[in-house]
């Protein structure tokens, strides 16, 4: 038996977190907190020769920290602006923090951006304890 076997942690705090990306699948997701804007805006791509790339900076992206629900995974996921603006008209206050979502991303043939299908939902068992917090 080594110490390894003997030790157990418990997690204390998330310094980082990881990146929760949505697809075409259905995601279940708890929003942990409001959405913020990132702090620093990101080049719109690098350039080989490590100079600043010249023109329009893309915006800071919109974040959130969630749980994905069906991997029980805590993370930070890129919010477009089309669900930003859904949830918070619909949420006044930041209150759709601590709810479920489905959320299905679409792409629409033609449109530069993705839609969302939105539902709330609540569990209606306990969620899966796998240990990956």
């Amino acid at each position: 038996m080594t110490d390894q076997d003997t030790l157990q942690f418990e997690v204390v705090k998330h310094v980082t977190l990881p990146l929760i990306k949505l697809g075409i699948e259905p995601s279940f997701i708890r929003f942990d907190g409001p959405m913020y804007q990132s702090e620093k805006a990101t080049p719109t791509r690098a350039r080989s020769d490590g100079e600043e790339p010249k023109g329009d900076r893309k915006a800071p992206p919109i974040l959130a920290e969630v749980t994905d629900m069906v991997h029980d995974i805590k993370g930070q996921m890129i919010c477009n602006t089309v669900l930003e603006t859904e949830l918070k008209k619909k949420y006044k206050d930041d209150s759709y923090v601590g709810h479920i979502f489905r959320l299905v991303k679409t792409k629409l043939q033609g449109r530069d951006y993705a839609t969302f299908e939105i539902t709330e939902v609540k569990l209606k068992t306990a969620a899966p304890a796998t240990g990956k917090k």
